[in-house]
């Protein structure tokens, strides 16, 4: 494979810390709670191919957003975007 063999390789699955499931409980329920987890769902699930370029736009703008959010926060998101596991959780309990 040579020099391309990391070129392309997309995340594996990790298992979620209880923090990232706590994270992503809370945000299922204030969607829950507005009745949008039909469209939450969707957007979801349409959205997956690109979670990983969207965790590194977040990266690329860490900076201004450590102004507005807690860096734990910022890097949280960061990390539940990464994991392909976490889409998995966050769609599981959606329902």
């Amino acid at each position: 494979m040579g020099i391309f063999g990391n070129a392309f390789k997309l995340p594996q699955k990790t298992p979620l810390t209880e923090q990232e499931k706590a994270f992503l409980l809370k945000v299922c329920g204030e969607i829950k709670k507005r009745k949008l987890s039909d469209i939450a769902g969707i957007i979801a699930e349409g959205t997956k191919p690109v979670h990983n370029l969207t965790s590194q736009a977040v990266i690329f703008g860490m900076p201004f957003l450590n102004c507005v959010f807690k860096k734990e926060d910022v890097d949280r998101l960061v990390s539940i975007l990464q994991n392909p596991a976490a889409l998995d959780f966050f769609k599981d309990n959606l329902v």
